[in-house]
């Protein structure tokens, strides 16, 4: 067995062994001192041999430092030859801090008592100390002693202590809850980190397997015992298992257990042990995800257009109810298929369908129409389009589509009646394709900002009282301070902490004296060199160190993180508004437009904080503005009234910006030079801040969107300001909305009046007019041809088949 290999337990039987094995020699030297010496040459030559070939180190020496006789152990062990130490002193060996013991040592020994075990260090010839281990009897002026090399003994001992050590600290800084169960013996340990994760101090809970069954959700306490006598009974190399425990406060955390066992030569488990990591705010997420994924689904249900979201392949991942209702299949029914099931056979050019669905997942949006055919078998049109996606982190292609069947049964009369309704309804296909294009647009962007980077290096300390004994750069840079500024005497570390952050520390203190537990890790705020406040995690550990309790510490910068995380919260709530507002829009019908426009503005000026948000139209062929919809906080004057057919050049470069689909941000109207209009104009309203951003339709500047703070002043954030790019998008989808159904509605008024004239030129013509089908009946017929042929009325004709009547 190597050194490495040697337990504590087996160097103490070794240094037993030594032990008996100097007894036995000393009493041979002083026999050998003691005997005749008549007892010859040969009782010489022995003692001899037994000298040079012991393993251990044997000598004798004089009370005055002289080495007389020394074995060629030494040479092994030192590195010098025999010769060479027994015309020295040993004193000139040992090490500088260890010789005063071993002058202490030598006066015992010159008072005739024996050392027993004494250990110092030595030089080898090569340059390195080794620890020695005696034992000495003293004969006069004469000592004889054996010894024996415990370097690597004493390096042992020192690793296993650094080990366990390091152990205990990666324990407290992982905050693993550690566990080992003798299943033989029925013994259980639970590690404090164990007991702390359920909010108990080590003392209130007993070290036996019923602590963990009490504590065990009753829920999971048959599945889990089902599944550990399952794995006893067949061990694996890992058992990983989820599972609740009751917390001292009375709620339940989420525990992930991975665990091992031992078996003995029958392959029967004798030990059974693992690690408990708290994942409560894991389980947490898990369950905002899946009500997330749910939200997300009771909004595509509710949409009018059937949804699909397809992978690479064209296969359905998901669609929604309206898609369901288009097919009359189930929605699971969809899933894993390709659409070349819901084609009517024949009539579409599924190649095609495919190229354009391939180009949408690469990037590159489109549209085509399609001939779907139901599960009852009839076949209707749809328009589809096509845009790429996310979903779930996963990339795909979202595909939209409506029944167009009563629009082509518009398309068909209307191109038999005239050519100027054809094209209005050709006007009126783009303007759809331009809406739905537009809507996947903004569903797709909002996938931009779900990120979230975190990743800094950690600053590292060491607190003696309220001074740094040691900081590492990284701490340096995150506080400002130099590293002597840190370190002097006359730093205090309570300068770097912010009111609320003394009082944190403070508490801390005050429970770590009283002997309290407390949480390895703990959020606080310092302030920098700079003033500038900095959300910062800490995770420390108390060591004691000569007898003074000394802090380690690690303090990572979460000051983006959570400035991050503000902000993901901040934009999810407005995209959040942005998809319900969308949801209402898809289906306002035109006598709500106003309303439902105001109620937007309401809840965008009330989410955003600002008092007062308005829309502007341009007419940039009277070269005018007007102030269309407005809403107002209580207390804030409406300016609608006011601001009717302004002249654009009124504020010239801001129109300007507009035209070029650039946002007007003036955070402090007050630092704009006195002599600017726009300042003037903004005064006289009392606004403080404002953000304009324009509204875009097909490359055109149409009008534009304003936020006005009254009150305060207001930054706008980029984050910020690219969703209310969105809100702004939405109105503008709106516009295009209401224009195209403004545009249908004119067509089919145009139609009807088409048709009356029409009907009124036949009814009223002199000549007899029949309309016949193709298999001869009668359609339609005016009242000359119903008088040339001598009927009573136009019920008699109508109807009759005039192949078979002739």
């Amino acid at each position: 067995m190597s050194n490495q290999q040697k337990s504590p337990l087996d160097f103490q039987q070794e240094l037993l062994n030594l032990r008996r094995e100097n007894t036995n020699l000393k009493a041979q030297l002083v026999a050998k001192t003691k005997g005749s010496k008549n007892a010859g040459e040969h009782s010489a030559l022995d003692f001899t041999n037994f000298f040079n070939l012991a393993l251990e180190l044997l000598c004798i020496a004089d009370t005055n430092g002289n080495f007389i006789k020394v074995n060629k152990a030494w040479e092994d062990i030192l590195g010098y030859s025999t010769i060479e130490l027994e015309k020295s002193k040993f004193l000139d060996f040992v090490h500088p801090e260890d010789i005063q013991a071993t002058l202490e040592t030598m006066e015992t020994l010159k008072k005739q008592r024996t050392i027993k075990s004494f250990v110092n260090r030595y030089k080898s010839k090569s340059g390195d100390w080794r620890f020695i281990e005696w034992q000495s009897y003293p004969l006069g002026d004469i000592i004889f002693a054996a010894a024996r090399d415990i370097t690597e003994r004493i390096a042992f001992q020192e690793a296993l202590k650094a080990s366990e050590e390091r152990y205990s600290l990666v324990i407290d800084a992982t905050e693993l809850g550690i566990w080992d169960w003798d299943v033989t013996t029925n013994q259980v340990y639970y590690s404090p980190q164990w007991k702390q994760q359920v909010g108990y101090k080590d003392s209130e809970l007993k070290n036996e397997f019923k602590t963990w069954q009490d504590l065990l959700h009753p829920d999971d306490y048959d599945r889990m015992h089902n599944e550990i006598a399952d794995y006893l009974s067949k061990p694996k190399e890992h058992f990983i298992a989820e599972f609740r425990l009751k917390h001292k406060n009375g709620n339940y955390i989420w525990i992930r257990n991975k665990a091992s066992a031992k078996k003995d030569g029958n392959g029967k488990v004798i030990r059974f042990f693992g690690a408990h990591t708290d994942i409560t705010e894991q389980k947490k997420s898990e369950e905002y995800i899946k009500q997330a994924k749910e939200t997300y689904k009771g909004i595509i249900d509710s949409l009018s257009e059937a949804i699909y979201l397809q992978d690479e392949n064209g296969v359905f991942i998901e669609v929604n109810k309206t898609a369901e209702k288009f097919y009359g299949y189930k929605q699971d029914y969809f899933i894993g298929k390709t659409p070349e099931f819901l084609s009517a056979p024949g009539l579409n050019n599924l190649r095609n369908v495919v190229k354009i669905v391939s180009n949408a997942f690469n990037g590159k949006p489109g549209s085509f129409e399609f001939w779907g055919v139901r599960k009852d078998g009839t076949i209707f049109p749809k328009e589809v389009s096509v845009s790429p996606g996310m979903y779930f982190g996963k990339k795909i292609v979202i595909a939209v589509s409506r029944d167009i069947t009563e629009r082509k049964n518009a398309e068909m009369l209307i191109k038999e009646k005239t050519e100027q309704i054809e094209a209005q309804n050709e006007e009126y296909k783009q303007l759809n394709e331009e809406l739905y294009l537009a809507k996947a647009s903004v569903e797709s962007s909002e996938q931009k900002y779900r990120t979230l980077v975190e990743n800094v290096f950690d600053g590292i300390y060491m607190l003696k009282g309220k001074r740094f004994s040691y900081v590492n750069p990284r701490f340096v840079e995150i506080s400002g301070y130099s590293l002597n500024e840190i370190t002097s005497e006359n730093f205090d570390f309570n300068c770097l902490l912010t009111n609320k952050s003394k009082r944190i520390v403070e508490e801390r203190y005050n429970d770590r004296v009283k002997g309290h537990e407390l949480p390895v890790r703990y959020e606080i705020e310092i302030i920098t060199k700079n003033q500038e406040v900095l959300n910062v995690e800490l995770a420390t550990v108390p060591v004691q160190s000569d007898g003074e309790m000394l802090i380690i510490g690690i303090m990572k910068d979460i000051t983006l993180k959570r400035k991050m995380e503000r902000e993901i919260a901040q934009r999810t709530k407005l995209q959040s508004l942005l998809v319900n507002l969308s949801a209402k829009f898809i289906n306002i019908p035109y006598e709500k437009f106003d309303e439902e426009i105001n109620l937007a503005l309401s809840e965008m000026g009330l989410y955003t904080g600002v008092d007062r948000v308005y829309i502007f139209s341009y007419d940039f062929e009277l070269d005018t503005m007007s102030n269309t919809y407005e809403w107002c906080s209580e207390g804030t004057s409406k300016q609608i009234d006011n601001l009717q057919d302004l002249p654009n050049n009124l504020v010239p470069k801001w129109v300007e910006m507009h035209r070029k689909g650039k946002a007007v941000h003036i955070p402090k109207i007050d630092e704009l030079p006195k002599d600017d209009n726009v300042r003037e104009i903004l005064e006289d309203q009392d606004v403080k801040s404002i953000i304009t951003i324009p509204m875009i339709y097909d490359t055109k500047c149409i009008g534009f969107v304003g936020f006005d703070a009254v009150n305060d002043y207001k930054d706008w954030h980029d984050s910020e300001m690219s969703l209310l790019r969105l809100f702004v998008e939405l109105l503008v989808n709106v516009h295009v909305k209401t224009r195209f159904e403004n545009s249908l509605r004119e067509a089919k008024i145009l139609a009807e009046i088409k048709q009356t004239e029409v009907r009124s030129i036949i009814d009223n013509s002199p000549v007899g007019i029949a309309l016949i089908s193709p298999k001869g009946k009668v359609i339609d017929i005016n009242n000359a041809a119903i008088t040339m042929l001598g009927a009573p009325s136009v019920e008699h004709i109508i109807g009759l088949n005039i192949l078979k009547n002739s």
